[in-house]
């Protein structure tokens, strides 16, 4: 057998079979997207443009206060609706204003009540008093407006279940009406000065401001 006719090994018949890899092949490159250029606006559709915007944001505030007034007048046909006027009446409100004190310790009004009283052993600035002292406030302030104000203000201010008021009624008035109470107030202050008894007192109210009272029966037997 000649050496030619020798079959090759193994390995060198698998080498054989295997084609050498390219190692000098490149890598393909991806294409990148190409860049778009913007669109020129011209001068004139951009003042168009911006007209436009103007326009919208007019509209929008128009509507906006078309909506106010709707509301406004929905909750004013609301209250009509509810017999509620702005003013039910002279002087009196439909809804309380700002709460400012009318008959502070530091004005004499509930001392002098309670000196003409004999009540020396009450405190006057105490927020609890005796209920003979609210009637003896309506008699000598609320009663002195129009006849139609202090009912008015029980309605709008009515007693709560455990039979007081959750607001005092001067809360309920307009300026007009808190400038009264403040002179009734101060009216009653300086006729107690010049009395020594609370019926010396009526007597003179009633005198001074036609403001009713009770009259005293001294009966003799």
């Amino acid at each position: 057998m000649r050496k030619d006719d020798q079959h090759p090994p193994e390995d060198k018949k698998i080498l054989s079979l295997v084609e050498p890899e390219e190692t000098n092949a490149e890598a393909p490159v991806s294409a990148q997207p190409a860049e778009v250029a913007s669109p020129e606006i011209s001068e004139e559709a951009r003042l168009e443009r911006n007209k436009q915007t103007m326009l919208l944001l007019l509209r929008t505030r128009e509507e906006d206060e078309k909506d106010a007034k709707s509301k406004k007048a929905r909750k004013k046909q609301e209250a009509e609706l509810l017999g509620i006027e702005e003013k039910l009446c002279q002087h009196v409100m439909a809804r309380k204003g700002p709460y400012a004190p009318l008959f502070p310790n530091e004005v004499p009004f509930f001392a002098e009540i309670f000196r003409l009283n004999g009540w020396g052993h009450l405190d006057p600035t105490d927020y609890h008093k005796p209920k003979i002292v609210s009637t003896w406030v309506k008699e000598l302030i609320y009663n002195r407006f129009a006849v139609e104000v202090r009912p008015t203000l029980e309605a709008v201010n009515p007693l709560t279940p455990s039979g007081f008021r959750q607001y005092k009624h001067f809360e309920y008035l307009d300026k007009a009406g808190r400038d009264k109470v403040v002179q009734f107030r101060d009216e009653a202050i300086d006729a107690m000065g010049k009395c020594t008894t609370w019926y010396e007192f009526r007597q003179l109210m009633h005198k001074l401001h036609g403001v009713p009272y009770q009259l005293r029966l001294d009966l003799k037997y």
